[in-house]
């Protein structure tokens, strides 16, 4: 009884407050992120405090990213040898900054797909996937969403304000695993 009590008092100050919910339909194609709508009357987005209008920007390094965005971001630090990197590309908006770099080796690719969310309500994002993925646990403790679509095989690192894809077309969920576990700013 003792113990129920202390659960039913210090029970909500362990729980975690996410910014969004995920969930697979019922014919588990698709791993849906749905921004959670904050209900405090009054309150103005944090986006609104952003002075950025919306942009897109063609890279040539990614050294580059920091110095555009003000910001650093994790990425991989093991990109297999035999791929080149082929593009990236950062959008920027009011509600968040998108990162999308692409490595490509002949018909083989490792797409990353990095978003950052000033305020991540009423926004939802669907991932494809042929059926439900597993989570994993990172080295740091974290976990990571792995699943596959046709020749595909992703994998999501999520938190309240970021979005964190790697998908590789001749990569399985060890490669994807090894690759969100060798990020560094």
């Amino acid at each position: 009884v003792a113990a129920l009590i202390v659960l039913l008092i210090g029970g909500p100050a362990l729980y975690v407050s996410r910014s969004y919910r995920v969930f697979t339909s019922p014919d588990q194609q698709q791993y849906v992120v749905v921004g959670i709508q904050k209900n405090e009357m009054g309150e103005a987005r944090a986006a609104i405090h952003k002075t950025v209008t919306n942009n897109t920007y063609h890279l040539n390094n990614v050294d580059e990213i920091a110095s555009l965005l003000g910001y650093q971001i994790q990425l991989p630090t093991n990109i297999p040898s035999k791929y080149a990197l082929t593009e990236i590309t950062v959008s920027r908006s009011q509600q968040d900054d998108t990162v999308q770099i692409e490595y490509s080796s002949g018909n083989d690719s490792i797409f990353i797909d990095i978003t950052y969310y000033e305020d991540r309500s009423g926004s939802s994002t669907s991932y494809e996937q042929d059926k439900q993925g597993q989570q994993f646990i990172l080295d740091n403790g974290e976990f990571v969403y792995i699943s596959t679509n046709i020749q595909s095989t992703w994998g999501l690192y999520q938190s309240n304000n970021l979005d964190y894809l790697i998908d590789g077309t001749a990569l399985d969920e060890r490669s994807i695993l090894s690759l969100f576990n060798s990020m560094k700013k």
